[in-house]
């Protein structure tokens, strides 16, 4: 049985002090975030290059909007970010909200790299850059890849669009690059294969169904499937883990939420609130799959908790 230690976040947007909610007198900011992000991670084992064996990613929406970012146009969110010791981002739609030119400087900026997979350049028929298609990295032994979906809704949002950006189906794109990471000749040799998404609630559940990141219980036959294994979802600003994750601590499952109705407890993703409020702290089960079949290793149990991050801690400092 292997393990992967995630922290996720998503829709980050105000840096100063917030109170956690409308009813409460707390506080918090991303001081107070970074320092219990940092506790989580400091648990992780460390690997032969500095490195946590764990990783960190974000689905999205940093650079905008805030009266801050009104301001510096976004351009304070890059060293909060770097500080924060991102593995691998997608893109969100606010964060193209000064534009495609200025969302390129940010992105050079930032110590991480930022995906979206299923926009493609007609001029090149690539990613746009500085945008990378898909990232593959090793963690406890498991080689993961990451690839970034992102709704065609969100495009209409935006108030500049580069007319030679082309959109492609998200779950075609799923499946096209499980193809490619998975492939046992090829380059990358994935394990398993996590989705950064940045989608509404219900679009974020169709995504799951047509690129099969089902839970084992639900899909029999899941091992000969080529798809995704587990979402990481942001846009919607809520706290979401879905029904077919069961061990999820600070989260409320019985609780209504009318995005979620086509969630019919057979798919593996969740979301991260909002506003440095709070993260998801998350360990992965892997087991191997049948000698031969498409996806070497499968998803046995996703286990997590939302970390509330009210009480006072360090300062924002890196961690790996």
């Amino acid at each position: 049985m292997s393990k992967i230690f995630i922290t996720h976040f998503n829709d980050v947007y105000r840096v100063t002090a917030q109170k956690f909610s409308k009813s409460s007198s707390e506080t918090i900011n991303v001081s107070n975030f970074g320092g219990l992000l940092n506790s989580v991670r400091a648990q992780w084992e460390t690997r032969p290059d500095g490195k946590k064996e764990g990783l960190t990613l974000f689905s999205g929406d940093a650079f905008s909007p805030s009266m801050e970012s009104s301001v510096t146009r976004g351009s304070h969110m890059t060293a909060i970010l770097n500080a924060l010791d991102i593995d691998v981002a997608v893109a969100g739609n606010h964060d193209f909200d000064y534009g495609y030119l200025h969302f390129c400087k940010l992105t050079k900026d930032s110590a991480f790299p930022w995906l979206l997979s299923n926009i493609i350049d007609e001029n090149t028929g690539r990613v746009p850059t500085p945008l990378q298609e898909m990232q593959v990295v090793e963690r406890g032994g498991v080689r993961i890849g990451l690839i970034g979906l992102v709704e065609k809704q969100w495009i209409d949002t935006l108030l500049s669009w580069p007319a030679n950006f082309q959109y492609k189906d998200m779950a075609q794109v799923a499946i096209d690059l499980s193809k490619k990471l998975r492939d046992p000749n090829g380059e990358h040799k994935c394990d398993i294969i996590l989705a950064l998404t940045h989608c509404r609630m219900e679009n974020d559940i169709q995504l799951a169904k047509e690129a099969y990141a089902f839970s084992p219980s639900a899909y029999g036959n899941l091992h000969s499937q080529h798809g995704v294994d587990l979402i990481l979802g942001g846009h919607d600003h809520e706290y979401y883990v879905s029904k077919a994750i069961t061990d999820w601590e600070g989260f409320d499952a019985t609780q209504e939420n009318p995005d979620s109705q086509s969630d019919t407890g057979d798919v593996l993703l969740f979301k991260s609130g909002t506003d440095f409020r709070e993260f998801s702290d998350v360990t992965i089960e892997l087991q191997d799959a049948p000698e031969g079949s498409v996806r070497k290793k499968i998803i046995q149990v996703v286990r997590g908790r939302s970390r509330g991050c009210v009480s006072s801690s360090s300062a924002l400092t890196g961690s790996n």
